[in-house]
């Protein structure tokens, strides 16, 4: 049997499958609140979790010469997820973001917490705009069904 290729989208599902709860709302490849991440999660309590997913070490790196991104507004918790052993807590300047490895195993993504997130701040997203997101993740999911991914 062949090796499983990581991509963006099993390491999202496998994330998925591993960190929500049945109460938790996810998105993959999400706008929202000001900044862009890979996968969205905001749990019953309304705080938010942003995930990269980073598959390279190039790509890895470029998110730290990104401009502005100290001025947006961030997630109550922002995460990277990379390939096991790519990058170490080492490699990550800001102490408060977690990391998580992911590996293939069994012809499955396994993800692993290498290191928890700190809370970055306590403001939690405002029930209207959870209303808004949510519905937007909604009608995407539909045009997507529908093969109109625009």
């Amino acid at each position: 049997m062949d090796k499983l290729i990581l991509t963006e989208r099993n390491v999202a599902q496998a994330l998925f499958r591993r960190l929500a709860t049945t109460r938790d709302r996810m998105a993959p490849n999400c706008y929202a609140l000001g900044w862009e991440c890979d996968l969205l999660r905001i749990t019953p309590a309304h705080y938010c979790h942003g995930y990269e997913i980073k598959l390279s070490k190039s790509d890895f790196q470029a998110e730290f010469r990104k401009s502005g991104r100290a001025d947006r507004r961030k997630p109550n918790y922002y995460w990277f997820v990379t390939p096991a052993n790519m990058v170490t807590v080492d490699d990550i300047p800001d102490s408060s973001t977690g990391l998580i490895w992911v590996e293939e195993r069994n012809y499955a993504v396994r993800p692993r917490i290498i290191r928890v997130a700190s809370r970055l701040h306590k403001e939690k997203v405002p029930e209207g705009v959870l209303k808004d997101l949510m519905l937007s993740i909604y009608f995407r999911y539909w045009r997507r069904v529908a093969g109109d991914d625009s």
